[in-house]
C-alpha cells in the first residue's frame, strides 16, 4: 500500500473510518457503494449517521434505514445495532420485541455483544418473562468467544462452570481482548476496492454507538403474570363464532374486506356458512380458500359486516424465527358451548406443520386465533393431543393463503354476499325452574308425541323438555335399576337434573325448536330376495360365510334415503331456521345376522319458540336428495294438531318466566 493508506476489513462489517479526504467527499462515495447494495457500506452508513462520528449530521431517520438494509441482508453488527435502537427508541419507538428479534438474529449469528444484551434482559425480564437458564445460555455462548463481561455475568449468576476458571487456556481466554463477531469473516473485496480508492485511514479499533448496559442480577427468579384483560378487551372484537351444516367453532379478522381465518375441518362439506361477531349480529359466509392439507380456510363477508372492527395483525415473516418452545402464547376461541374465552400457556414446541403448547382449547375453540404477547397471530387454534397439550398450525401457511385470498376477491367475479343479519341462535336458556316442574310433574306423554311420520324420513321435534325428559329420566331409571337390587331407594330426580343443565351441551336447553330429519333404514332388495330363496331351500350349510348358522341369509342394512332440505310454513309463510343444518350419520355394524355399513345426511333444522306459540295452520316439507326439487313429503298441520299442542305444552309458562326475569 502507499500514500499511507491502512485499511482493515472486519469480518461483520464493523468498519470505523478515520477519512484523510473531506467527510463530505467520503459519505458521498459510501453512500453511492451502499446504493449499490454493498452491505458493509450500508452498515457503515448507518454507523455514522447514528453517532454522528466523522463529521456527519447525527440523523436517526438515515441512521434507522441504512442499518435496516444491511440487517435484512444478514450483517450481523447491523442487526444488533438495529436492536438497540429499538431498545432505546434511538429514531424509532420503544419496542421490546422488535429489540429481541433483531438481537437474537444478532447472537445466532455470534455476535457477542447481542449474545450479551440478550441474557442481560432475560435475566431482568425486560421484553421477555425472566428465564435465567436462557440468560446463561447466551453468556455461555459469548463467555466462549472470550468476552469477559460475560463471563463475570455467569460468575454473578452463580452459573458459572470450571470450564471457565480452573485451567490456565481458560484464564488466557478470560483475559484475551474482546473479539468481534467480524474477526472471522472473509474480505469483501469491493469494500476494500473502496477503502484504497478513497485512501481512508482505518484505526485500528473496534467500537459501535451502543453502550453495553450495566449488568443487574435480580436477587432471585421472579414469578411472571401476565395481565391480559387489556389484549382481551382490544382483540375480542375480531373473533368470530363459525357455524357451518353441522359444527361450530372459531375464527377471526385478518383482512378489513370482510376476511375471516378458520380451520377447513371446521367448515368441511359445509352448504351453510354463517359468522357471529361479539357484537351478537350473525351474517352470511362463504369459503374462499379451503385448504384441507393445510387444514386452514379462509372465509369471506360483506365488507360493511366488518366495518369498525379491525384485523387481527399476522406475525411478519422475518419474526417468525422468533416463535420457538418457551414462547408465551395466548389462545382464543369458543369451545363447548361458550362464547369468546381466552386461555394462555406458552409453546412446547416448533415444526413447520405445527406448533404445540400448553394452553387450553376444547372443541368449539378450532379455527381460533393463537396470538405472542405482542398481539400477533402465530397460528390457528386446531387439535387437542390428551388433555394438557394443544396443537396449532402455523401463522406462514395463512399468510400464503391470505395473499391468494385478496388476490380473489380483487380480480374476480364473486357472488354478492348479504350484509342483513341472519336469525339468532339464543342467548337465553329453558327457565331451569320451569323444566324441573315439567319433569317432576306426572306425564303420560310418550316419545311418539315428538314424532312425524316424513315419508322415508322420521321428524322429531326436540325441545328442552323433550331433552331433559329423555336424558334425565333415563338416568334416573338406570341407577334405580341398579340400586333395586340392593334394596336402596333411588335419589330424587334433582341432583340429575341440575348435572344435565350444567353439562347440557349442543344447544340442548337452548330456548328454541329442533326438528331432526333422519333417514329411514332397511334392508337391501338382495337380502329380501335371498329371505324370500330361503323359505324355498334346506339344507343351507352356514359355514359358507352369507348365512348366519341358524340357516338365514346375512342380512344388509341400508339407509332408504339422505337429506338434502327442510322447508316449514306457518299460515303459509316461509319461517327461515335459526341454523339448517346438516350432520352425516354413519353407520359400521357387522352383527351375527346382519350388516351395516353405509352413510347419509340427516338434518338439524333450529326455529324460533313463538312460531309455534301462535298462527293455525303449519306445513312441513322433506326433500330427498335424490329429487332434490320436489318435496318427498308434505306433511299439513293444525294448531289441534298432537305436535303443534306437545310443543306449545312444553313451552307453558317459560315464556312468562323469561320475561319476567328480563324485567
Amino acid at each position: 500500500m502507499t500514500l499511507m493508506t491502512r485499511w482493515f476489513v472486519l469480518v461483520a462489517g464493523v468498519v470505523l473510518w478515520s477519512v484523510s479526504l473531506s467527510a463530505q467527499v467520503n459519505l458521498e462515495l459510501l453512500r453511492a457503494h451502499a446504493e449499490r447494495g454493498l452491505v458493509y457500506a450500508q452498515y457503515q452508513l448507518g454507523y455514522l449517521y447514528a453517532t454522528g462520528d466523522e463529521g456527519v449530521t447525527q440523523d436517526y431517520t438515515e441512521a434507522v434505514r441504512w442499518s435496516q438494509l444491511a440487517a435484512d441482508q444478514g450483517h450481523a453488527a447491523a442487526q444488533y445495532n438495529l436492536g438497540y435502537m429499538y431498545a432505546t427508541g434511538a429514531g424509532v419507538d420503544l419496542d421490546d420485541a422488535e429489540a429481541i428479534r433483531w438481537y437474537r438474529l444478532a447472537a445466532e449469528q455470534g455476535e457477542v455483544r447481542a449474545q450479551y444484551d440478550l441474557g442481560h434482559r432475560y435475566v431482568n425480564g425486560t421484553g421477555v418473562p425472566v428465564d435465567t437458564d436462557e440468560a446463561a445460555r447466551w453468556w455461555r455462548q459469548a463467555a466462549d468467544q472470550g468476552y469477559r463481561d460475560a463471563q463475570t455475568a455467569l460468575e454473578q449468576l452463580g452459573q458459572v462452570s470450571q470450564q471457565y476458571l480452573t485451567t490456565e487456556k481458560d484464564l488466557e481466554l478470560a483475559n484475551k481482548e474482546v473479539p468481534s463477531s467480524e474477526e472471522t469473516a472473509q474480505d469483501d473485496p469491493d469494500l476494500a476496492s473502496l477503502i484504497e480508492e478513497a485512501q481512508l485511514s482505518i484505526p485500528n479499533r473496534l467500537d459501535t454507538f451502543a453502550p453495553t448496559p450495566e449488568l443487574q442480577i435480580p436477587a432471585s427468579n421472579s414469578v411472571v403474570a401476565y395481565d391480559l384483560s387489556a389484549m382481551y378487551e382490544a382483540v375480542n372484537p375480531s373473533i368470530a363464532q363459525i357455524y357451518a351444516d353441522g359444527s361450530r367453532g372459531s375464527g377471526f379478522l385478518i383482512d378489513s374486506r370482510g376476511l375471516i381465518a378458520t380451520n377447513h375441518h371446521v367448515i368441511r362439506n359445509s352448504r351453510y356458512l354463517a359468522v357471529q361477531f361479539a357484537n351478537g349480529e350473525k351474517h352470511q359466509a362463504a369459503a374462499v380458500v379451503a385448504d384441507a392439507e393445510h387444514d386452514v380456510a379462509i372465509l369471506r363477508v360483506h365488507p360493511s359486516v366488518t366495518r369498525g372492527i379491525s384485523p387481527i395483525p399476522l406475525l411478519p415473516r422475518a419474526q417468525l424465527p422468533a416463535v420457538r418452545p418457551g414462547t408465551p402464547v395466548v389462545a382464543f376461541g369458543s369451545p363447548l358451548g361458550q362464547t369468546f374465552l381466552v386461555t394462555q400457556g406458552i409453546v412446547s414446541k416448533v415444526t413447520d406443520s405445527y406448533l404445540l403448547g400448553d394452553y387450553l382449547i376444547s372443541s368449539g375453540s378450532s379455527g381460533g386465533p393463537l396470538l405472542n404477547l405482542n398481539g400477533n397471530v402465530i397460528g390457528i387454534n386446531t387439535f387437542v393431543v390428551g388433555r394438557t397439550i394443544s396443537g396449532a398450525v402455523p401463522v406462514l401457511v395463512l399468510k400464503d393463503w391470505l395473499e391468494v385470498a385478496v388476490t380473489a376477491i380483487d380480480s374476480t367475479e364473486l357472488a354478492e354476499l348479504s350484509a342483513d343479519p341472519l336469525p339468532m341462535v339464543p342467548t337465553e336458556k329453558y327457565p331451569t325452574d320451569v323444566l324441573l316442574e315439567k319433569l317432576q310433574r306426572p306425564s303420560s306423554v310418550d316419545a311418539q308425541s315428538y314424532q312425524l311420520d316424513g315419508g322415508r324420513f322420521t321428524i322429531t321435534a326436540v325441545t328442552p323438555v323433550h331433552a331433559a325428559r329423555i336424558m334425565v329420566l333415563a338416568d334416573r331409571l338406570q341407577a334405580s335399576n341398579r340400586l333395586n337390587r340392593r334394596r336402596i331407594q333411588a335419589e330424587e330426580i334433582v341432583a340429575p337434573f341440575y348435572e344435565w343443565v350444567q353439562e347440557a351441551e349442543n344447544g340442548m336447553a337452548d330456548y328454541q325448536v329442533v326438528f331432526r330429519i333422519d333417514p329411514d333404514m332397511g334392508t337391501t332388495s338382495g337380502t329380501k330376495w335371498a329371505n324370500f330363496a330361503t323359505a324355498l331351500l334346506t339344507g343351507i350349510n352356514a359355514s359358507q360365510g352369507n348365512y348366519t348358522d341358524l340357516g338365514r341369509p346375512r342380512q344388509t342394512i341400508e339407509y332408504k334415503a339422505e337429506f338434502h332440505d327442510f322447508k316449514l310454513f306457518r299460515d303459509g309463510v316461509l319461517v327461515q331456521p335459526i341454523h339448517p343444518g346438516r350432520m352425516l350419520s354413519e353407520q359400521l355394524s357387522f352383527a351375527r345376522d346382519s350388516t351395516f355399513v353405509d352413510e347419509a345426511y340427516s338434518g338439524y333444522y333450529s326455529y324460533p319458540v313463538d312460531i309455534f306459540m301462535t298462527g293455525s295452520s303449519y306445513s312441513l316439507q322433506v326433500f330427498d336428495a335424490r329429487r332434490p326439487n320436489s318435496p318427498d313429503k308434505v306433511i299439513r298441520l293444525t294448531d289441534r294438531s298432537q305436535l303443534i299442542r306437545q310443543l306449545r305444552q312444553d313451552f307453558l309458562n317459560a315464556d312468562l318466566a323469561l320475561r319476567e326475569k328480563t324485567q
